[in-house]
């Protein structure tokens, strides 16, 4: 009947470059504003906005695009807030629950690449390819541009044939026979 069993939602991972931020004072602030939204202890947010020696440093990975979106427009003081930049991301959600889980397989939350089932073995369809970003740094070596260079491709998508009621009825049958062996 067309029922999804496994989809990728689209999300997002919110970056902090703290080569932009240090610079302007505005870490204490920002994460007084960005620790509540996400949920987060303020310590942690601050953490990542002045970690040292680096223009990359993720906040938190996978959130739904407008949040993401409201974060990157906060204000301080009247004024947009610079350092901060969300990268594409997705995460596997399982409308069926566990459904024809060992046949679907599971994704690596850290990774993203399929490490069981049909996720595994055809990953490289799946998955997609990476875009790839070019980092400015000016002369004293902080960031002063960030470009897309190359687009990330998302993965293709697979259909499979399944009777859902067929495949239920086995799975209570097989999950009876395992309580009667336990």
């Amino acid at each position: 009947s067309g029922t999804p069993l496994a989809l990728s939602q689209d999300t997002e991972d919110l970056i902090a470059d703290p080569y932009l931020i240090v610079p302007q004072g505005d870490a204490d602030q920002m994460a007084d504003r960005i620790a509540p939204a996400l949920h987060l202890p303020r310590r942690q947010v601050l953490s990542a906005l002045t970690k040292p020696g680096t223009g990359y440093s993720p906040i938190v990975k996978q959130l739904s695009p407008s949040l993401a979106n409201s974060i990157t427009h906060f204000t301080i003081a009247g004024k947009p807030i610079s350092g901060l930049y969300t990268e594409p991301d997705s995460k596997e959600v399982y409308p069926l629950g566990s459904t024809l889980a060992q046949v679907l397989g599971a994704v690596s939350p850290s990774t993203g690449t399929g490490i069981s089932g049909l996720q595994s073995y055809y990953n490289t369809i799946l998955s997609g390819k990476p875009g790839e970003r070019k980092i400015v740094k000016d002369g004293k070596g902080s960031t002063i541009d960030v470009q897309d260079v190359k687009q990330m491709q998302p993965g293709k998508s697979m259909r499979l044939t399944v009777s859902a009621p067929l495949q239920n009825e086995m799975e209570q049958v097989l999950a009876g026979v395992g309580k009667e062996y336990q």
